[in-house]
């Protein structure tokens, strides 16, 4: 898979699924589609613009300073 051109967006909570996992819905910055993204998907997530999207899950760390 070709990732030269990747956007990010944020992810709304729809439901948890059955065989699929939990279910979330994205809406693509440049184009408004609202596409639902599980953690198991089987189903196209292509938006009318192009992209196709995937859930990706993680976690930051951060430090606060000591002033």
């Amino acid at each position: 898979m070709n990732k030269n051109s990747t956007i990010k967006a944020d992810v709304e909570f729809i439901r948890k699924g059955d065989d699929c996992g939990v279910i979330f819905e994205v809406i693509c910055p440049i184009c408004g589609d609202r596409i639902k993204v599980a953690d198991h998907g089987w189903w196209d997530t292509k938006c009318e613009c192009g992209y196709k999207w995937d859930l990706v899950v993680y976690a930051e760390g951060y430090k606060d300073e000591v002033l």
